[in-house]
């Protein structure tokens, strides 16, 4: 019987990411983690970048959102890999994401917004206001790496106008429903100035 119950159990265990020995840098908003002291100087740049985006934001949008912890992954592929939204009882972190579109792609029909990667996605940030955190991986272009940026950290801000106070998480479930997906996505990229929009 000891024997079924462990077997069962390990049917059950996932494979994870490598663990990660996270360093940190810390400025007056932001806690950025990084994997290793070879993406020091690239966790430097982003964390100039997300003060500098702050306080652009705070200027256009106002409002004073809490410290944000961010987390830099080396790429795209290592981000897929993260087990930190992923647990034993949800999808994997790759089936739970959204396509990234630009203006020039076509039409999405209604099965096209569940949230899955596709085989030509590169690019991937993460927000998530509810725990002040941000996942986002390092890019080829410095520009695109600020633009992702400051459209994550823009949805910092848009969640502090329309939650000023903290909700219980699964009230959270609600703002689909209410918000539209348009105000998310298309005001993060409004006020980080991507794609024009």
């Amino acid at each position: 019987m000891t024997a079924l119950l462990a077997a069962v159990a390990l049917l059950q265990v996932q494979v994870r990411d490598e663990p990660k020995d996270w360093k940190l840098i810390t400025t007056e908003h932001f806690n950025v983690y990084y994997p290793s002291d070879e993406l020091l100087p690239r966790a430097r740049e982003f964390a100039g970048w997300f003060e500098q985006a702050r306080g652009e934001l705070q200027q256009t949008m106002g409002g004073d959102p809490a410290r944000v912890h961010v987390f830099l992954y080396r790429s795209f592929h290592d981000l897929q890999q993260s087990s930190f939204l992923a647990s034993p009882r949800t999808r994997p972190l790759a089936q739970q994401l959204k396509v990234p579109s630009f203006r020039d792609s076509p039409a999405r029909t209604r099965e096209g917004t569940e949230c899955r990667l596709t085989g030509k996605s590169r690019a991937l940030a993460l927000a998530e206001p509810l725990r002040n955190r941000i996942f986002i991986h390092c890019q080829a272009s410095d520009r695109w790496n600020y633009w992702f940026l400051k459209h994550e950290l823009a949805h910092q801000f848009q969640f502090e106008h329309l939650f000023a106070f903290r909700l219980p998480s699964w009230l959270i479930a609600l703002k689909d429903p209410i918000i539209p997906q348009w105000w998310w996505e298309g005001g993060a990229d409004y006020w980080a100035g991507i794609f024009d929009s």
